[in-house]
């Protein structure tokens, strides 16, 4: 999202976006943005996203697959009940090989007996459940960058150890034409890395809610041997906070929250030339207009049915930047259509707002 620095883009990123026509480009005013390199069509896919953590929302969570996020019952999947996780009996999944994933991701961590103190949290206030959503996610992005950054350091020993020799064919770009790419974990790591945490730009309250998440987190046994620190997750909760991404079913209705780093790395404008869908947990960046190379690529972050008052206030208080899009200013024929269309009093009046 606009969230993003401008930061040398590594060779695995850089790869994956050259696969589908896409290019980092610095921005003076954004830090930088995602620009097409080919004619991408309407109607076409701009790139795909996987997470790197999910998370259901607790009403849904019997309803979808809790690691694929698909629904049963649609048209394309099978019709047979969700199975429900016979130890926790708090997670349900679609098949068993949804479950084997879920586990060797991490459910093997979270998977436990409810005790009678548990069944209790069920009855906790609204801001409780928040607080063990935040740690859920929380849990799972930090298990997936232990992994990632284990690994690495293996490979840089073991690159190390042979002389250098390993990595001739890293780059990527010998090549003139590149077939697309699917989204390797170095890539997902690569572009959550690069995101923006603002740090004491969040409010008092805030920051404190990031460090009770983070201090919870590290208590778990599964994190005890982490390379990560408590201040390097609460800078992944600074991340979550201005990139994370409401999971939709095919009717629109929120099922849950993921972290999406590819997604997160186009802007956001109020007038945008793609959108964002989902197939079941995997994100879609779809083209809404033919996008011409050298031009940028941008979602909205909000509902831009919103009056311009609405839209800036919300990105402002949670993505902290001032949009300066066409339909956000009056030196263009689409800012003075928009500043026209008034402002919502009607809802303010009312409570909505």
């Amino acid at each position: 999202m606009t969230t993003t620095t401008a930061t040398t883009t590594t060779a695995a990123l850089q790869k994956y976006l050259s696969s589908y026509s896409l290019a980092l480009a610095e921005d003076p005013s954004k830090g930088r943005k995602v620009v097409a390199t080919s004619l991408i069509e309407r109607g076409s896919i701009v790139t795909t996203s996987q997470p790197l953590g999910t998370v259901p929302l607790k009403a849904h969570r019997n309803e979808f697959c809790n690691y694929c996020f698909r629904k049963l019952g649609a048209s394309q999947y099978s019709t047979t009940p969700l199975k429900r996780c016979s130890r926790c009996k708090s997670a349900y999944f679609c098949d068993m090989n949804c479950f084997k994933n879920a586990w060797l991701s991490y459910h093997q961590y979270v998977c436990r007996p409810k005790s009678s103190d548990e069944g209790e949290e069920d009855d906790e206030d609204k801001e409780k459940d928040v607080l063990s959503m935040d740690v859920e996610m929380l849990e799972r992005v930090a298990l997936n960058a232990t992994r990632y950054h284990k690994r690495k350091a293996k490979m840089d020993q073991e690159e190390e150890e042979g002389g250098g020799s390993g990595s001739s064919s890293s780059n990527g770009h010998d090549e003139e034409h590149v077939e697309q790419e699917e989204e390797s974990v170095e890539v997902t790591m690569e572009a959550f890395e690069s995101l923006m945490d603002h740090g004491n730009k969040h409010s008092r309250h805030v920051q404190e809610h990031f460090a009770k998440v983070a201090q919870r987190a590290m208590s778990k046994t599964y994190l005890e041997d982490t390379p990560l620190t408590q201040q390097d997750l609460i800078r992944f909760m600074g991340r979550f906070r201005c990139n994370n991404f409401s999971i939709y079913d095919q009717q629109l209705f929120a099922i849950g929250e993921g972290t999406y780093p590819v997604a997160s790395l186009f802007n956001h404008d109020c007038r945008p030339n793609a959108a964002i869908l989902f197939d079941g947990a995997l994100l879609m960046v779809k083209a809404i207009d033919d996008i011409e190379p050298g031009h940028e690529i941008t979602v909205a972050y909000v509902d831009i049915a919103h009056s311009r008052t609405v839209r800036k206030q919300t990105l402002k208080d949670k993505y902290y930047f001032e949009c300066r899009c066409d339909r956000c200013r009056d030196d263009n024929p689409v800012g003075r259509i928009d500043a026209m269309l008034g402002e919502e009093i009607y809802w303010k009046r009312i409570g909505i707002y």
